[in-house]
């Protein structure tokens, strides 16, 4: 995401794994507002792998949490 506004109501879900195999999921925040409205998270598995980027920008996570694997946390707001 890398620039003007974008507001999800309810969770944010990255390397969402149900079946057998691999999911990898990443959201790269480089600009704009990413607002998120719950929580974002992840599936509670090995082979479920996600990664947050803030490189810029403003993730408002309002009363939510940050559940993923990495969090990379390079330069902008979080809220």
């Amino acid at each position: 995401f890398g620039g003007g506004t974008f507001d999800v109501t309810n969770d944010v879900t990255l390397a969402s794994r149900t079946t057998a195999g691999t999911a990898n999921g990443s959201l790269n925040i480089t600009g704009g507002t990413f607002t998120v409205g719950g929580n974002i998270t992840t599936t509670n598995s090995a082979s479920a792998n996600a990664t947050l980027t803030l490189n810029g920008g403003t993730l408002d996570m309002t009363n939510g949490t940050i559940n993923v694997d990495m969090f990379n946390a390079q330069s902008g707001t979080l809220q």
